[in-house]
């Protein structure tokens, strides 16, 4: 996790539960949240036990979910390899409107499944994390410059974000690998 102002705390994976207790220390003018690659919010998601869970302790947390396959309510586009969508992203955490701004890249390059008999070979390994080697299918070379862009995308704004002034809290969830 990267914290406003420098501060940085790595952990494996985050629980919604532990996403509202960031919440709980920042201003109530910042009760926002965003994750990056959830998907569409659905009943029983990441989003839906944020909600809850906040609640419980007497916040009001609006997430606002964008995920590069489906559009946001609020930026429309969920295209995150889009320049113009990530500007604004940009510029909405500068200027301090997320508490949390929380992303589990996309995972299906990453995945350790990919490990398991029968199932398809890996593309990624320790050695080489970024996979820089040439895929050998159409479709295995243009997955991954997707998921290395997005990686680097979400890299480089969390490290522009912790350079900002306001108290937005940064989670990143991944394989560790």
């Amino acid at each position: 996790v990267i914290r406003g102002r420098g501060e940085v705390w790595m952990r494996e994976s985050f629980k919604p539960r532990q996403i509202v207790a960031m919440c709980a220390e920042v201003p109530l003018r910042y009760r926002e949240v965003l994750p990056l690659f959830s998907g569409p919010e659905r009943h029983g998601d990441f989003s839906h036990w944020v909600k809850i869970l906040a609640g419980a302790q007497g916040i009001i947390a609006n997430v606002t979910n964008v995920d590069h396959l489906f559009p946001s309510v609020r930026y429309g586009s969920g295209d995150l390899s889009n320049t113009d969508l990530s500007g604004r992203i940009l510029a909405d955490l500068e200027s301090g409107m997320y508490a949390v701004c929380h992303a589990g890249t996309p995972c299906n390059t990453w995945s350790r499944v990919r490990k398991n008999p029968g199932g398809p070979p890996p593309i990624r390994s320790s050695q080489d994390p970024m996979a820089t080697w040439m895929p050998t299918t159409y479709w295995e070379y243009n997955k991954l410059q997707l998921h290395n862009h997005l990686f680097h995308f979400t890299f480089d704004l969390f490290k522009r974000g912790s350079l900002l002034p306001a108290k937005t809290t940064y989670g990143l969830e991944n394989p560790a690998r």
